[in-house]
């Protein structure tokens, strides 16, 4: 390793930093002569919904069901709304969080539970510095004149990752824990998912923390607006869209199963409790293993003669669980195989790229 400065002619970056040379010299090539994500989306890039206070405006279902079953005009203005936490790789984790929508100009006395629920909050709410300086209502949302946004179809990722994860959605909002791209494609799904890209935030964003081995960055704005963007053939904009959207639909599938599996371990394990770490990630346990997490998790241990079953039943669950993985994995070496050719990579600095955005390929 070696400390490189911005007065030497294999950099051209704003600050010091330390690694190798052919490191540095990558990142140049792939950063210069292209243009970058902020003039590509035409600076269509936008932050989730800031409330001032998440915990009264961020709801559950139940409470949600119950200000509807108060009064039904409560159900036009909650949202579903995701955090930074539910957005993974391709796809998004089912959770169950409601925004309550008083947007700015909203007139709350049409909606009478919602008006009384926030009304209890009121002394809190109205301590939001937005509210003391006279720029909304006490029971507003912070003003924000791009909620349709939300609506619609877009990228979404989180704000806090140790691995790409960019995701197409549609109709759901975002906390201030994530971020969005409208008006765009599967093609830009599939050139950020890409691992010239996370090589590229690597770069840009100041790592945070290491988790199992893998650097955090903050990947906010300011350095996704900055990722490079490649020219690209028609053929290789309609492949990387259509892998974009296989992997998507692999990947929710997958996901799909890992619940149905989850489930299943909480009924009839369980009797409805709450899955451990382990059991969540119940495909990389043995049927031994699932005995003992579940007696960690329940406090009770598989029937003898419900064991047989289990153990062909996860097996069974296991192979799914491979076969989309096998699958995804397939089809992410293709889309970058293509992201490669289109920054005209050479098979060294594939191998430098490879070796240092070390995330495994079909991550969970």
């Amino acid at each position: 390793l070696l400390m490189v400065d911005t007065a030497s002619d294999v950099t051209g970056l704003d600050e010091w930093r330390f690694q190798s040379v052919e490191l540095t010299r990558l990142f140049k090539k792939i950063t210069e002569g292209y243009g970058i994500l902020n003039q590509s989306v035409s600076r269509r890039i936008y932050s989730g919904v800031k409330t001032g206070l998440n915990e009264v405006f961020i709801i559950n279902g139940e409470l949600k069901q119950k200000l509807i079953n108060e009064h039904p005009s409560s159900e036009a203005i909650i949202k579903p709304i995701f955090g930074g936490e539910d957005l993974r790789p391709w796809y998004q984790l089912e959770n169950d969080s409601y925004l309550i929508w008083t947007y700015h100009g909203i007139k709350i006395e049409n909606y009478h539970a919602i008006e009384n629920y926030l009304r209890k909050h009121k002394d809190a709410l109205s301590k939001r510095s937005d509210v003391q300086n006279g720029q909304m209502e006490w029971y507003e949302l912070r003003p924000c004149d791009y909620y349709d946004k939300f609506d619609g179809t877009k990228i979404v990722w989180s704000d806090i990752s140790k691995l790409p994860r960019f995701s197409w959605n549609h109709g759901i909002y975002l906390n201030n824990t994530g971020f969005l791209i409208v008006d765009t494609n599967q093609t830009l799904l599939g050139l950020l998912q890409s691992r010239v890209a996370w090589f590229a935030i690597s770069q840009f964003a100041q790592p945070l923390r290491l988790r199992a081995g893998l650097w955090q960055y903050r990947v906010i704005p300011q350095f996704v607006e900055r990722l490079p963007i490649p020219e690209l053939s028609a053929g290789q904009e309609s492949d990387l869209a259509a892998l974009a959207e296989e992997i998507t639909a692999l990947a929710r599938g997958r996901y799909d199963l890992h619940e149905k599996m989850r489930g299943r371990i909480s009924q009839d394990l369980g009797g409805g409790g709450r899955l451990n770490r382990a059991l969540e990630e119940w495909w990389r346990l043995d049927s031994a293993g699932l005995q003992a997490q579940g007696k960690a998790a329940f406090g009770r241990n598989i029937p003898l003669s419900e064991r047989d079953e289990w153990e062909k039943y996860l097996a069974d669950q296991q192979a799914k669980h491979a076969a989309a993985t096998a699958q995804i994995i397939e089809r992410e070496i293709r889309l970058n195989a293509i992201v490669y050719a289109a920054f005209k990579l050479t098979p060294d600095e594939i191998g430098l790229i490879e070796t240092a955005t070390k995330y495994p390929y079909g991550a969970v």
